[in-house]
C-alpha cells in the first residue's frame, strides 16, 4: 500500500496537471518555546563567550511549511489573511 502511494505522490510531483500548485506540506509540533534567563557574557581576548544554563519556557509552538514544488519561486504564509502569497 505504501509504495502504492509514493509511486502516486512522486508522479504527481514530476508530472503535475498543467496550471496546478503542488505543495508539500510537513508540520513539525510542540517545539519548546524558550528564551534565555540570564543574558550572555561578551568574548575577552583569548577567551570563549559564555551563555548561562538556565532557561525560561514561554510554553510550545508549531511550524507548518509548505513549500510549491512543481513552480518557481517560493510561496509563504500571509499572516493577515492567512493565504499565501
Amino acid at each position: 500500500m505504501f509504495w502504492i502511494r509514493a509511486r502516486d505522490v512522486c508522479d504527481l510531483y514530476l508530472n503535475p496537471p498543467p496550471g496546478a500548485v503542488v505543495l508539500s506540506i510537513d508540520e513539525k509540533t510542540a517545539i519548546a518555546a524558550r528564551s534565555r534567563k540570564h543574558p550572555g557574557r561578551a568574548v575577552a581576548p583569548g577567551r570563549p563567550a559564555l551563555r548561562e544554563f538556565e532557561h525560561v519556557r514561554h510554553g510550545t509552538v508549531s511550524i507548518v511549511a509548505a513549500p510549491s514544488i512543481s513552480g518557481p519561486g517560493r510561496r509563504s504564509p500571509n499572516r493577515s489573511s492567512g493565504t499565501t502569497q
